[in-house]
């Protein structure tokens, strides 16, 4: 009985304490990145998103989203043309520690308000999903970034590669979605 309490606990504990860290900005305690990397990918977005602010006045319209995971910076959004989506994407290619950049702006017209509102729902319809990723005993769904643009899902972060699958598994079952792009980077499983 006391073995079974404890092990409640123990569960109740570690499921508390990654939900207090997710509100209070501490994933990276569940995190595979280093706490180096995690700040490194901060300072990426923030000097991202300064250099496209400071393209603003001097483009078309253009909405970008910028999410720096392990030194991956994957730029979504709309640009209302090539020539601005290429200024954009050349003015970020010089920022320091970025390993790779995925360019998934699309040239059409800005997002309307109810397309943004349906990649929100779907957001958090993934978000959601990634709790019932349960078949891996070492899983955090705080590890899988999700970015949702257009209706189409990026998934970034350092998984095993079942995981990974695991994950894609359960999100291929949202409907509304256009296309899942995983942008994950597979680690190596340790031996037992």
């Amino acid at each position: 009985m006391k073995k079974s309490v404890l092990i409640i606990v123990l569960f109740l504990v570690t499921a508390c304490t990654q939900w207090v860290a997710n509100i209070n900005g501490l994933e990276f305690l569940h995190d595979r990145r280093t706490r180096e990397d995690i700040l490194k990918d901060e300072l990426i977005e923030q000097e991202a998103y300064r250099k496209v602010a400071a393209l603003s006045g001097s483009m078309q319209k253009v909405r970008v989203k910028l999410r720096a995971y392990n030194a991956q910076l994957l730029v979504t959004g709309e640009a209302e043309s090539a020539k601005a989506r290429d200024k954009i994407i050349a003015n970020i290619r010089i920022i320091k520690n970025i390993r790779i950049i995925y360019n998934e702006m699309l040239v059409k017209p800005l997002a309307s308000k109810e397309l943004m509102n349906e990649d929100a729902v779907i957001s958090k319809q993934v978000k959601h999903a990634l709790l019932n990723v349960n078949e891996h005993a070492d899983f955090d769904e705080t590890r899988v970034k999700v970015v949702v643009s257009s209706k189409n899902v990026y998934l970034m972060g350092l998984l095993y590669e079942n995981e990974a699958r695991s994950v894609a598994v359960k999100i291929q079952k949202i409907e509304g979605i256009r296309n899942i792009i995983t942008l994950f980077e597979y680690i190596e499983q340790e031996s037992p």
